[in-house]
């Protein structure tokens, strides 16, 4: 809400925002999920078994690498370099919302176009904040640029997910170029992606957690084999140092 009427002051809709005259609650973190070693292995297993080669490559580079979702999601083969055995994380893939381009609503919040469905404007236009970097892939897929420098950079693969990669790369062609995809050649949503997280936990036989767990395990794992916080905090693409730690 304070953000909406912040927003409002800024277009002079309004002359000042009230919010100013209330205090945010506290906030309280809660701790995050990660699993260990054998559980991690237990899920990519589990996800070979049951979801396939192409899910199973996702969790487990997921699980190897602490990539983001919309980073794994986005990942294309151009950014694969197998026989130096890294993965250039510059892009991330997102579902992003076209603008209508036929004009203002009316008072009634009705466009000039008629249509309630941004998509069916004629003129739909994408509306990036100046200087932004975006790609378009299908749809409402869109490549955009990491917001801070920490985001962008090149982790190194572990010799097993050399080998998966590879037997990947012989599979159905994609015409965006992307790692995983549907065999038609579609992206995964990033909501295809949440639901088939929830299943795989069901199917390994594990209480549910966030897929944000996927990350949480990466860099509680390193910590616990020893690795340098500020070593985690470059692969997992941390601005800051005390959020790496955070993840102990």
């Amino acid at each position: 809400l304070r953000l909406a009427i912040n927003a409002a002051v800024r277009e002079s809709v309004v002359g000042r925002s009230v919010m100013d005259r209330v205090d945010k609650p506290a906030h309280t973190k809660k701790p995050g999920k990660a699993f260990n070693g054998r559980a991690s292995m237990h899920i990519i297993t589990t996800a070979v078994e049951t979801q396939g080669k192409v899910w199973g490559a996702r969790w487990a580079l997921g699980f190897t690498t602490g990539a983001r979702e919309s980073e794994v999601l986005g990942l294309e083969w151009d950014r694969v370099d197998l026989d130096a055995a890294v993965i250039d994380l510059s892009w991330q893939l997102q579902r992003q919302q076209k603008a209508h381009g036929c004009g203002a609503p009316a008072a009634d919040g009705k466009y000039p176009c008629g249509k309630v469905r941004v998509s069916f404007c004629p003129g739909a236009h994408w509306d990036f904040p100046p200087g932004m970097e975006w790609r378009e892939c299908e749809r409402t897929m869109v490549w955009t640029r990491p917001k801070s420098d920490a985001g962008t950079r090149l982790l190194p693969l572990i010799p097993e997910m050399v080998d998966v990669l590879r037997e990947l790369r012989y599979l159905e062609p994609n015409p965006y170029g992307l790692v995983f995809h549907h065999d038609d050649g579609r992206p995964f949503t990033q909501d295809q992606d949440q639901k088939m997280w929830r299943a795989l936990l069901v199917e390994a036989g594990i209480a549910h957690a966030p897929q944000h767990s996927v990350r949480h395990s990466t860099a509680t794992l390193l910590l616990e084999a020893g690795v340098d916080a500020h070593i985690i905090q470059s692969v997992i693409g941390h601005t800051d140092i005390a959020t790496t730690r955070g993840y102990q």
